[in-house]
């Protein structure tokens, strides 16, 4: 994965203002795979939340040169994102046993019943 701030051209320090110029100016002539790109860096960059998290998992080396997405926001939570958590939050609750409040079923219920043949 590419830094966003050398994808834009910009300093680390840049105000939105400059990323805003930097990233309209990249995106003209660039490629369907490159606008992609840019689009990523500047939809992080251009948030203030995003950018922090983007910032702190920059400089704590978090971010490497493999494939993937290295995005802090779904990184899994080893690595500081809140993937992993977020993901098991939306698991469904166990259901409860059904059966149990039923009562007895099969022959102990014809026993019940004083068909217990």
């Amino acid at each position: 994965m590419s830094d966003y701030y050398d994808l834009l051209g910009v300093d680390a320090g840049a105000d939105k203002d400059t990323i805003k110029a930097a990233y309209r100016e990249q995106l003209e002539g660039a490629t369907q795979a490159e606008r992609a790109k840019l689009n990523k860096a500047w939809n992080v960059l251009s948030d203030p939340v995003q950018r922090e998290r983007y910032d702190d998992a920059r400089t704590e080396g978090w971010l490497d040169d493999a494939e993937g997405d290295d995005d802090p926001d779904t990184t899994p939570a080893r690595r500081g994102g809140r993937g992993a958590a977020a993901a098991s939050s939306r698991q469904r609750p166990a259901r409860p046993a059904i059966r149990a409040e039923r009562g007895p079923t099969g022959p102990a219920r014809r026993a019940m019943r004083g068909n217990g043949e």
